[in-house]
């Protein structure tokens, strides 16, 4: 299974290429003349060399690395490397942590918040564009000074001239013609593709590798939403074996509050089915909610299932649950508990008004009609927490204390609300659930053996080609498959391949915060690197071609996606060092081209 919904996710696990030949072959880069020199020098006199940190278990990160420091290389610039896990570089690298305070993936002032280690580029984290629903992409955009909503602006991007991107997300997600709202993000994107927040690469789907004895359903957009159903053949009325999903990262976290990457969100969800989900037609299905009710689109009712228990000694889940759970924690003054979708509970600055209508019904208040509301990341897969647990970390504000409770850190309180109950998880090697007896979706038709597997897992692997060659003997059931290597586990008998659609974008972050190469906060600086890098190569090349170039903030087969608003970089005439040299040489007064 895949997680959709989830804000960020590990990308670069494509396939391996060498690098000559790569670059300069797509109308543009080599054979470009320009008056310039060769080497990029800053105030000091010294040239300049920027710290590229890229994650590690996968060859072609690092490849697709090499290949950035190739071409920045041809403007100049020198790169210096560091690499980490992906939990590593989310840790000590993405998150940043403002003085006396708890470090979050934004942190607040980038003047005076910054990371435990000091980075300029950062590759191999992809972000959701949420192409359906792109009014939840703010979190990305919202300045990095307001604490209070922004949640993941970890590279301390603030747009430039007088843009204010999030307010304009927030108008749009009010905006009720149709029109306007197609006119409005077809601009926001537009300015999205001049300004270069970060450095967007490319877009991919997952290639999956399944043992070929998997039963699964169709993929689509939000493969594995009815996961429950897969099973072994010949097993498909009663529970057998163990499903072991392969992976080159673990979890970083059990405490769903503070997640905001797929391992981590993928293990809870064996343990919490959450509140509904979406199919992949994009229709909602019910889980934990059996019926969401709205007669204006504004306010939304949400139903609960009268059978789903939290663990003792905490009962049956109620409304008063997700109330309590949603204003004292999603939506409290000070996000004490470091929610990382903390921003999705509010509109502008004001938390959406939450209110209990019965014991198992609550209410949603927007500010303005949003027909979009049920598939955006707010109620969708979202979890709670039984209220008796909570509350002692509410009134004593100990978001601390919330991380090291023995049943959040265990997933004890879950009770019958997910098709698995943990059993085990070691550290960088295996998470295990057991199936759980009770689950409550069993009482719907269509899951009434659910789930048909007796234990799942997931195995960490510190190497791709290991993972890789325990698919290969069956060892394990499931793998995500680098692109190079799709075409030889396609015929193989023993695997069955598939590709999956994915919303999420690699992106090439840079660091504009204080301890980051400071001509970044420089929109002509960012820009001038989305033209020196060749996308097409890094595509068709390195990925084999199962990456399509992005150039804005959503993939081209969005409806949002606007061809004559979005300027295109880093493919054809748009590969340029000669043009990305005269970007910077015109930014910078103090620095200089020389030859050395």
């Amino acid at each position: 299974m895949t997680d959709r919904r989830g804000m960020m996710k590990i990308v670069a696990a494509g396939g391996v290429a060498g690098l000559a030949g790569c670059a300069g072959n797509d109308g543009g880069g080599d054979g470009e003349d320009d008056d310039l020199g060769n080497t990029l020098v800053g105030p000091d006199g010294e040239p300049v060399t920027l710290k590229f940190v890229y994650r590690t278990g996968t060859e072609t990160g690092k490849t697709t690395a090499q290949f950035m420091k190739q071409e920045l290389g041809k403007i100049g610039i020198g790169v210096e490397f560091d690499s980490a896990p992906f939990n590593t570089l989310l840790d000590r690298y993405a998150s940043n942590k403002p003085e006396g305070g708890e470090a979050t993936f934004n942190g607040g002032d980038r003047d005076e918040s910054v990371s435990a280690e000091p980075w300029d580029l950062l590759w191999g984290i992809g972000f959701n564009t949420y192409p359906m629903t792109p009014t939840s992409i703010a979190p990305f955009f919202i300045d990095e000074r307001k604490t209070d909503r922004a949640t993941i602006n970890f590279y301390g991007y603030r747009p430039s001239g007088d843009r204010d991107v999030a307010a304009e997300i927030d108008e749009l997600a009010q905006e009720t013609d149709a029109q306007k709202r197609q006119a409005g993000f077809a601009d926001l994107f537009g300015f999205i593709s001049e300004d270069q927040p970060f450095g967007m690469i490319g877009f991919g789907d997952d290639i999956w590798g399944f043992r070929s004895d998997v039963k699964h359903t169709e993929t689509g957009f939000n493969f594995g939403w009815d996961y429950q159903k897969w099973h072994f053949e010949g097993s498909a009325s009663s529970p057998r074996g163990e499903y072991i999903h392969g992976e080159t990262t673990d979890a970083s976290t059990l405490n769903f509050v503070q997640i905001s990457d797929e391992p981590s969100s993928l293990r809870v969800g064996l343990t919490m089915d959450g509140a509904y989900t979406v199919n992949s037609n994009m229709e909602v299905e019910p889980r934990w909610v059996e019926a969401i009710n709205t007669e204006d689109k504004q306010t939304y009712e949400f139903k609960l299932r009268e059978n789903l228990r939290w663990s003792d000694p905490y009962g049956q889940m109620t409304a008063e649950d997700w109330v309590y759970f949603i204003t004292e924690v999603r939506q409290a003054e000070e996000n004490w508990a470091g929610d990382t979708n903390r921003g999705d509970w509010f509109a502008g600055e004001e938390p959406i008004p939450v209110e209990q209508t019965g014991e198992f019904t609550f209410e949603v208040r927007l500010p303005e009609v949003d027909p979009d509301f049920p598939r955006k990341p707010i109620m969708w897969g979202a979890y709670c927490m039984p209220k008796e647990l909570i509350e002692p970390y509410v009134e004593e504000q100990d978001g601390e204390g919330l991380n090291k409770d023995e049943e959040v850190r265990t997933l004890a309180y879950t009770g019958n609300l997910g098709p698995y109950k943990y059993e085990s998880w070691e550290r960088e090697s295996r998470f295990r659930a057991v199936r759980n007896d009770d689950y409550y979706l069993r009482e719907v038709e269509g899951y009434e053996n659910a789930p048909l597997f007796e234990r799942y897992a997931y195995q960490v692997f510190s190497e791709e080609s290991t993972q890789l060659s325990a698919l290969e003997t069956g060892e394990i059931t499931q793998a995500e498959l680098p692109s190079e290597k799709a075409d030889k586990f396609k015929d193989m008998n023993n695997v069955n391949v598939t590709l999956s659609p994915t919303p999420y974008i690699s992106v090439l972050a840079y660091n504009q915060r204080a301890n980051g190469w400071e001509p970044f906060r420089e929109p002509e600086v960012r820009r001038a690197f989305a033209y020196a890098i060749n996308k097409k190569a890094i595509a068709e090349q390195i990925n084999r071609g199962y990456v399509t170039p992005a150039h804005t903030y959503q993939p081209e087969w969005s409806d949002w996606f606007d061809n004559s608003k979005v300027t295109r970089t880093g493919v054809g005439d748009s590969h340029s060092y000669a043009r990305a040299k005269q970007l910077i040489d015109e930014a910078l007064d103090d620095y200089e081209y020389v030859d050395q």
